[in-house]
């Protein structure tokens, strides 16, 4: 798993057009990493109180701040994801 994210990690960087290496003595002397898997099933009937919101929303997980370095998400055939901008506003993943 960390060598994955390792690669993972090299990539980002070219992506940004910095070295390749640019997060390597973040992660390398001291390794942390957690593998978290959440799966939302579907809903039988009325969605709990808490997912519902005041503009006829509804969530699934409470909203949240992850505090992560980077996170990992499986394309769903649904939307809902969403992130909180430096404006804060909310925009689609």
């Amino acid at each position: 798993m960390h060598e994955t994210c390792m690669e993972l990690l090299r990539l980002r960087a070219i992506g940004l057009g910095i070295s390749e290496e640019s997060f390597t003595d973040l992660f390398i002397p001291n390794p942390c990493w957690t593998l978290r898997i959440m799966y939302n099933p579907p809903w039988e009937g009325e969605p709990p109180e808490y997912a519902n919101l005041e503009d006829n929303k509804l969530i699934a997980i409470p909203e949240h701040t992850d505090s992560d370095f980077m996170n990992l998400l499986t394309p769903f055939h649904f939307g809902g994801l969403e992130i909180m901008q430096a404006n804060g506003t909310w925009a689609a993943v």
